[in-house]
């Protein structure tokens, strides 16, 4: 953990308190990071310290960014009793509401780099090694009840992702950013100002003492396409549990695919494997302003010929009563060629955005070629869709991420 300040004159100049571990096997593939607001550590009850410990135990995040942990005692007794974790990247302040990113064992080599300057709650840097992988880990906690100066931090932070981006392509930035949702206090603005990617979560914290529009995880694009991570809010049985420990939900994110195991005549996944047939591969539910006219279904021709769309017909939601995938709109009679594309976009607004029905796609003889998860939610009126990603082990997935129309996911 480091002992004083270090000035951000440059965020090239590290800590030189590091810890390396053990290298992984080689064969290791993938990690995974956590974000999750505790709001104070040690928990004050053995049963709530046992619940915590049991969370972590079952979801072994491989890096953990830890939002309102109090002082280096408090990091120190994290480190004794998650015994998951070996190393802590931690600068002691006077807020009382500091932030950590705790590693796993799963690291060739961990730094505590010098943290960025400009934040109420003190941010916090560290730079890992994974398998000829490297990247900056950055965890924020963004002011709440003070207005302006989250605006300054907002700004603060675009500066300070632009310098790390200038060192090394390779980011995440973690935390909770206390986004209102309301314009100008998005997470989609922050990420864009920043030259980050949200990593959405497939679904929401659902619970009473919790809103899933804080805590986010973000990447840099590089990240975004050589490891195509996917996140969930994680939510629990026991919400009373749950409530006393934080009013905040963890959030997971996977990295599934390690870039350097790929050789260098290997293009990675950007469509469908050829041989799933015709498939839904990327939806619109909830475009930027006006919904209608601007809702639409992408549909790829994953075949070895091409594919004519007369006589097939796609559902929609709006006003279906009785059930999944009762009402229908004939398709034009295009014809997709062998890796292709068609965007289908509804002249109305035809599309629910969260109560869970599926989307479907009938052939000419109405047999049911292909469906969406019934659990596609979007509310976001942003220029993010819901698409089928591989990640890169050949199991496909559905991920909410920036659109990518026409084009692979």
């Amino acid at each position: 953990m480091k002992a004083r300040a270090l000035p951000l004159v440059v965020l090239l100049a590290f800590a030189t308190s590091c810890m390396v571990v053990a290298p992984i096997p080689a064969t290791a593939d993938g990690f995974s990071v956590m974000t999750w607001n505790v709001r104070g550590y040690p928990e004050s009850t053995s049963d709530r310290r046992a619940w915590f410990s049991s969370v972590l135990d079952e979801y072994e995040p491989d890096i953990l960014c830890v939002q309102e942990i109090a002082n280096a005692d408090r990091v120190a007794a994290f480190l004794v009793n998650e015994s998951l974790y070996v190393e802590a990247a931690f600068l002691d302040s006077g807020d009382g509401q500091d932030n950590a990113v705790f590693f796993s064992s799963a690291f060739e080599y961990v730094l505590d780099a010098a943290d960025p300057n400009g934040f109420f709650h003190p941010a916090q840097l560290a730079f890992f090694q994974r398998n000829g992988f490297d990247a900056h880990v950055l965890t924020v906690h963004l002011a709440w009840t003070d207005t302006a100066q989250r605006a300054a931090e907002r700004l603060r932070l675009a500066d300070v992702t632009a310098a790390l981006l200038e060192i090394d392509p390779d980011l995440i930035v973690a935390g909770d950013f206390n986004t209102t949702g309301s314009a100008g206090d998005t997470i989609e603005e922050l990420a864009d100002a920043a030259g980050l990617v949200v990593v959405y979560p497939v679904n929401s914290a659902g619970t009473t003492c919790s809103e899933a529009r804080y805590d986010y995880i973000l990447v840099s694009p590089s990240i975004q396409a050589g490891w195509s991570p996917s996140a969930a809010v994680i939510t629990f049985a026991d919400e009373d549990m749950a409530c006393a420990v934080s009013d905040h939900r963890p959030v997971l994110a996977w990295f599934g695919k390690d870039p350097s195991a790929a050789s260098e005549s290997e293009t990675p996944a950007e469509t469908p494997d050829q041989a799933v047939g015709v498939i839904i591969n990327e939806v619109e539910l909830d475009p930027p302003g006006e919904d209608s006219g601007a809702e639409w279904v992408e549909i790829y021709n994953g075949t070895e010929d091409a594919v004519s769309l007369m006589g097939w017909s796609i559902s929609y939601t709006s006003y279906c009563s009785n059930g999944e995938c009762e009402c229908w709109e004939q398709l034009p009679a295009v014809s997709i060629p062998v890796g292709g594309y068609f965007v289908y976009a509804y002249s109305k607004r035809r599309l629910h955005n969260d109560n869970g029905w599926s989307i479907c796609l009938r052939n000419a003889q109405h047999e049911l070629v292909d469906r969406t998860p019934n659990d596609l939610i979007d509310d976001r009126n942003s220029r993010s869709t819901w698409q089928l990603v591989s990640d890169g082990r050949g199991v496909s997935q559905w991920v909410f991420q920036a659109a990518t129309k026409g084009a692979g996911n």
